[in-house]
């Protein structure tokens, strides 16, 4: 498959398998996003970004 110059990672998937894979991470709380980029992180060795906080700093 040739490697295209877009920030996008297309996969095809079964339907159904679609759907667990959606309901697993829903159940953990995590977009399908923020799993891939674990699992690349975790291979690769590669620190992840920390998200930023949700409390303001004025507390």
């Amino acid at each position: 498959m040739p490697m295209k110059t877009s920030n996008r990672v297309v996969i095809e998937v079964d339907p159904a398998q679609k759907q667990q894979i959606y309901a697993a991470l829903k159940a953990r709380g995590l977009t399908m996003r923020e799993w891939f980029l674990q699992q690349v992180s975790q291979e690769l060795s590669i620190p992840q970004p920390t998200p930023p906080s949700s409390q303001s700093s004025n507390d």
